[in-house]
C-alpha cells in the first residue's frame, strides 16, 4: 500500500508550519496543574530526570492521568478538539486526576505537547501489550471527516500533524511501536528516531523544510498509530 494514501493535502502544512515555527520559539503554555501524590503509575516528579526532566515528567504526568481514568481520557481523545465536550471533559480530567498525578511543583505546557503524550500513553495502555496491528485493510482512521470545512487554523494543524503521524505509523507501524516503547531521552529512543526517519519524507510535501522537536514528532507518530489501531480493532 502506497503511503501516500492518508498524506495530508498541501494547504494544511503551510498552517502547520507556523504552529510548529511558534512552538520553536517557545509559544506559551496553556495550563498548569499542581501537587499530588502516588497512584499505581508512579507521579510525575519535577526534579530527578536530568536534561531530559520536562519530557519525563510529562510522560510520567499523562500516564498518571490514562491509568487512573482511561475511558475518560479515550473519550477525551476521540473528541473534536472544537467542541465543547472536549473543553469539558479537558477540565474535568484535570480537575478530578491532576492532584494525584503530580507530585510536587508545577508542570507548565502546550496544549499540543499535552495532547501528543496522552496518545503516547493510551496507546500503551490498549495496544503496546496486544499483537502489533496490520494497517493493511485500515485506509485511514477517519479523523478528517469528523470536521466540516471551512476549518479554523487549529483545526486545520491539527489535522495536519495527525495525518502525517496516521502516514508513517501507517507505513511502518512496528518501527513507531518501537520508538513508542523507548523511553523518552534514552539511546533506545535516539536509535529508534533514526529508525523511522526513512519513512518521514514521504508523508511530508516535496520541497518543504519542516523542523520538529522529538516531543512533538514522537506526539504526532503516537496519535497517528492509536488512532489507526482504534479504527483496526474489532467492532464491540
Amino acid at each position: 500500500m502506497r503511503i501516500d494514501r492518508v498524506k495530508p493535502v498541501r494547504w494544511l502544512w503551510a498552517i502547520l508550519a507556523a504552529t510548529l515555527a511558534a512552538a520553536a520559539l517557545g509559544a506559551a503554555p496553556v495550563a498548569a496543574q499542581e501537587t499530588g501524590t502516588l497512584i499505581r503509575h508512579r507521579a510525575a516528579q519535577m526534579e530527578g530526570h536530568g536534561g531530559h526532566g520536562a519530557r519525563l515528567t510529562m510522560r510520567d504526568f499523562a500516564a498518571c492521568l490514562v491509568d487512573r481514568a482511561p475511558g475518560r481520557t479515550a473519550r477525551l481523545l476521540m473528541a473534536p478538539i472544537d467542541s465543547p465536550e472536549y473543553a469539558q471533559m479537558m477540565k474535568r480530567l484535570f480537575d478530578r486526576e491532576d492532584e494525584v498525578c503530580l507530585a510536587d511543583g508545577q508542570l507548565r505546557f502546550a496544549e499540543r505537547l499535552l495532547m501528543g503524550n496522552l496518545f503516547d500513553a493510551a496507546y500503551d495502555h490498549d495496544f503496546a501489550r496486544a499483537p502489533s496491528a496490520n494497517f493493511s485493510a485500515t485506509t485511514d482512521s477517519g479523523y478528517v471527516a469528523i470536521y466540516k470545512q471551512p476549518y479554523s487554523s487549529k483545526i486545520a494543524s491539527a489535522l495536519a500533524l495527525e495525518q502525517f503521524g496516521e502516514c508513517v505509523a501507517h507505513a511502518q507501524p512496528a518501527t513507531v511501536r518501537t520508538l513508542l516503547a523507548a523511553t523518552p531521552g534514552t539511546s533506545s529512543e535516539k536509535q529508534a528516531f533514526a529508525d523511522i526517519t526513512p519513512a518521514l519524507g514521504p508523508c511530508l510535501p516535496t520541497g518543504g523544510n519542516f523542523a520538529f522537536s522529538r516531543a512533538m514528532l514522537r506526539g504526532a507518530l503516537a496519535e497517528g498509530i492509536y488512532r489507526l489501531s482504534k479504527a483496526a480493532a474489532p467492532a464491540g
